[in-house]
């Protein structure tokens, strides 16, 4: 890995490393310190978002998973249609 990166160097097409998983604890705690919930909000979706691209599997639901998703979720428990 480290001949690998002194061949870019030497090439003149030396990457960026990707430093914003190595401040995500910092940055969190500085606004979860300062009670900026909105800030804390906007750093866990760029982090999911950061996550997501890192990840190769890509997952597709048929309309027939969709279907019964979107079913279960809008159901209630029996125990409440009982009490009704």
């Amino acid at each position: 890995m480290i001949d690998n990166t002194v061949d870019k160097m030497s090439e003149g097409k030396s990457e960026k490393p990707n430093l914003e998983p190595l401040f995500f604890d910092l940055r969190i705690t500085k606004a979860y310190e300062e009670e900026n919930f909105h800030e804390m909000g906007r750093i866990l979706r760029k982090q999911r978002k950061i996550l997501e691209e890192n990840t190769q599997e890509e997952r597709t639901f048929s309309s027939y998973e969709k279907a019964i998703s979107r079913d279960l979720s809008r159901r209630t428990p029996k125990s409440k249609q009982n009490n009704e």
